[in-house]
């Protein structure tokens, strides 16, 4: 993450330099954001191994990203560590007084 911030500061003009350099990348990218943007406005967006509700959530190591308004998972991810601590409920037992 620090070389790519170190980077980026010493090759600030590079993305615009690049797109300036070559159109079809631009078009190429215009024309997917447009079809992103689509299939956001129908519903989340999210990775294709997003978490099914129906399925309980094990312990485990787990990649978490925010999602912003518009449903769009973004690249930065934190990484976590989520244990489940369950213990069997023992039934109440309701005993009727006389």
């Amino acid at each position: 993450m620090r070389a790519q911030q170190a980077w980026t500061q010493r090759n600030p003009d590079y993305w615009r330099d690049y797109r300036e350099s070559h159109p079809e990348y631009v078009e190429r990218n215009r024309i997917l954001q447009l079809a992103r943007n689509a299939k956001a406005q129908d519903g989340h967006v999210a990775k294709m191994d997003a978490s099914n509700p129906e399925i309980p959530l094990p312990s485990g190591v787990y990649h978490l990203s925010l999602v912003t308004d518009a449903a769009i998972a973004k690249m930065d991810v934190w990484t976590v560590e989520i244990r489940v601590h369950a213990c069997e409920c023992v039934p109440r037992v309701v005993i009727a007084k006389r």
